[in-house]
């Protein structure tokens, strides 16, 4: 803990004379709960209630975004686990619908992670990638039409209740994000994120988080970043030129053969937990 207070970018603010050893314990939990009050601003001019907007959509972001679909997509798989892997052998098509809404999810998410390292970084990509990581997650919630009426025609169970409550939340939440972060695209052509006090403010929990971990800026975060920034949005145009052509927004429509075994739906399909795709 106390390599993280004397990183750079997680000074605390001042203690006072009469601060105790027990308040120093009190003064790491404060930094680790509340940063956004324990912790200088990464540039001084930022506002106090544009810190805190900020440092609430990244806990939205974490819990709505990373945590709870974590632990949906891992149910979803256990409830639809092949006979070989200790399955009943009969999966209800709900379970398998949430499997794949989940997936595909996660693969409109990815560019989260991105965004945090181009942050990281203090790229300015990462001012429009933030913006269209929360529009792709609306869009891989909503988009597959015959996923979801399968998932909501179906029997009541703890795995549905929790999947529809989820998403419910998280779009709201990917929708807010969306018209927040769009004030600041100008961000974009700015030689330094760090010396504008609004920009700045974006940086501040990734570098947070960052710190906890031992992670700093680097040539090689940075060539990661970029790469797999590259990777997204040609697989995004893919989906766009070839796949939605094809399929529109039947999420159980038959694609291309390279799907079948460079995805991970296909890899869901050889290992057992989803079965194949409709016929055409």
């Amino acid at each position: 803990m106390r390599s993280l207070l004397l990183h750079p970018l997680t000074r605390l603010r001042a203690p006072t004379a009469s601060a105790s050893r027990g308040g120093g314990v009190r003064s790491d939990l404060g930094v680790l709960l509340s940063p956004e009050t324990t912790l200088e601003p990464l540039n001084a001019a930022t506002a106090p209630w544009l810190r805190a907007v900020v440092w609430t959509d990244f806990r939205l972001a974490v819990s709505l975004f990373v945590v709870a679909p974590l632990a949906i997509l891992g149910w979803s798989a256990y409830a639809c686990r092949p006979s070989a892997l200790g399955g009943c052998g009969g999966r209800s098509q709900a379970a398998e619908a949430t499997l794949r809404i989940m997936t595909s999810y996660w693969q409109a998410s990815s560019l989260l992670l991105v965004t945090v390292a181009f942050n990281i970084q203090q790229s300015q990509l990462g001012v429009p990638t933030g913006l269209v990581a929360q529009a792709m997650i609306l869009v891989s919630l909503c988009w597959w039409s015959d996923l979801d009426e399968e998932v909501r025609s179906a029997e009541p169970s703890a795995l549905r209740a929790a999947f529809l409550g989820w998403r419910a939340l998280a779009c709201v939440a990917a929708a807010g994000g969306v018209l927040v972060q769009a004030p600041f695209q100008p961000c974009l052509a700015l030689p330094a994120l760090a010396s504008d006090a609004s920009c700045a403010a974006w940086l501040e929990p990734p570098l947070f988080a960052a710190s906890l971990v031992g992670l700093t800026p680097s040539p090689e975060l940075g060539r990661l970043a970029d790469g797999f920034c590259a990777l997204y949005f040609a697989v995004l145009a893919y989906y766009g030129a070839v796949i939605l052509p094809r399929v529109g927004r039947r999420g159980r429509a038959p694609r291309p053969r390279l799907m079948n075994v460079g995805s991970p739906i296909g890899a869901w399909r050889m290992l057992g937990f989803i079965s194949e795709q409709d016929v055409e």
